[in-house]
């Protein structure tokens, strides 16, 4: 029984897809200059108080705000006096 060349039929096996081993979470670590986290952390409380004092509520009345702080620490003291005036 000869077959054709190119008409051989094809024995596959289907095997279970082996699944890729569980990547262990690297741990991300990044250098914080600390005197800019104080910066930042002395400018969030001022925020707060000033919400405190606009609102004269609790902190749980106080509306959902999203205020970049990025944003705020950008500004030059001329442009922070130009915006308030």
């Amino acid at each position: 029984m000869a077959s054709e060349p190119g008409t051989q039929s094809r024995v596959m096996f289907q095997t279970k897809e082996e699944e890729p081993p569980p990547r262990k979470l690297g741990k991300l670590t990044v250098k914080y200059n600390r005197k800019d986290l104080q910066r930042r952390l002395d400018i969030e409380e001022w925020i707060d108080g000033q919400l405190h004092l606009l609102f004269d509520c609790e902190e749980e009345e106080i509306p959902e705000l999203e205020i970049d702080i990025d944003d705020l620490l950008e500004l030059s003291d001329e442009e922070q006096r130009t915006r308030l005036h």
